[in-house]
């Protein structure tokens, strides 16, 4: 059957690029093989490009605090004056949103053979065991995908009864504790589209590794289960379009949570980059205002989360961001009800 995301039909899937992102760390391992054809010395050079990353989060000191599940007060601290995010940029009524609605998006379970690449706060790595063994799937690694993608800091689930029947219909199992949002298998931005037609007619697998999806993980972020995006379906909901507030860009683009567009129809509308945020995650901006006040804005519109769109390859470009929006997931659905919802502390 065909699907279809955001109201288009997706039939393509990325053009290759020639750009090198500075910021795009699948692309800068594919680039680390390339003086050699030696599979051992490529492996190499990305676990030593992985390492000097890991390195660099631990630096930015990226560390979560979950705190009560009722929503923290804004509150001023001594000689600060805090206020709630207001983004300084509106969309004029004359310009046309390029992403005027999100959508709904379908989990469907996969197969895969997934594991915690590194299990630690501070590196987001999962792995797919199958790349090896499996015919199709070594056919990739061999057109250049790599068998790692990134995901995102985990965070609980509700484990109260009264989310017990949205994680059947999940299928999460009980052991799972948490969960987190999987980006694209690394390589797949940059596939060759004579490629699209073999990989849209595939199963689970291949949505999990093209569109990303969610991993489940228990207490020791052992990943237990996993489920792939697909167009279409009930299982997440989206809110309206919402204006994003850049002051908040930079800090996620140096914790590197920004992860290259690999679906044709957000691509046509202009996006470039995107990224989770987390359930009542709290963002904070501070800055010196001429006559001398401190003001810390701290930015929280998410309850169940939301997924952030970027229509320009610089994250952090301040001229070319009208565009950039974000959709937060609604509550009447089956993923809300199975993720707590607590405020987490600044992760910066």
């Amino acid at each position: 059957t065909q699907s279809t995301w955001g109201g288009a039909m997706v039939v393509e899937y990325s053009k290759p690029k020639t750009h090198r992102y500075p910021n795009d760390l699948w692309l800068q391992l594919l680039l680390s093989g390339e003086e050699s054809n030696d599979p051992s010395t490529v492996t190499q050079r990305s676990l030593a490009l992985i390492m000097e990353m890991n390195a660099t989060i631990t630096q930015l000191s990226h560390r979560i605090h979950l705190l009560e599940a009722s929503k923290a007060p804004v509150e001023a601290e001594e000689g600060k004056v805090v206020t709630q995010s207001k983004s300084p940029i509106q969309l004029p009524p004359e310009v046309l949103p390029r992403l005027a609605a999100l959508g709904n998006l379908g989990l469907l379970p996969t197969q895969l053979e997934i594991h915690n690449l590194f299990k630690s706060h501070n590196a987001h790595l999962y792995e797919v065991k199958d790349m090896n063994t499996h015919p199709f799937l070594r056919h990739l690694v061999d057109i250049g995908l790599l068998n790692t993608g990134q995901y995102t800091t985990p965070v609980p689930l509700n484990n109260t009864r009264a989310a017990k029947k949205s994680r059947q219909n999940l299928n999460i199992p009980a052991k799972a504790t948490q969960f987190a949002v999987a980006y694209p298998l690394g390589g797949v931005g940059h596939l060759d589209p004579s490629h699209k037609d073999n990989l849209a007619a595939t199963d689970s697998a291949f949505m999990f590794l093209l569109y990303g999806g969610i991993l489940y993980m228990d207490a020791e972020l052992e990943i237990v289960a996993a489920s792939g995006f697909v167009p279409g379906g009930k299982e997440m909901q989206f809110g309206e379009r919402r204006q994003w507030d850049p002051r908040f860009t930079e800090k996620l683009h140096k914790a590197r949570r920004f992860n290259t567009i690999t679906v044709q129809y957000f691509k046509s509308k202009g996006a470039e980059l995107f990224a989770w945020i987390n359930p009542n995650e709290v963002l904070r901006h501070g800055e010196e205002m001429d006559d001398g006040q401190y003001v810390l804005t701290k930015f929280n519109n998410w309850p169940y989360g939301a997924f952030l769109y970027l229509f320009h390859r610089d994250a952090v470009d301040t001229e070319n961001n009208i565009q950039d929006c974000y959709f937060a997931l609604t509550e009447d659905c089956d993923f809300a009800r199975a993720v707590q919802s607590p405020p987490v502390d600044d992760l910066f």
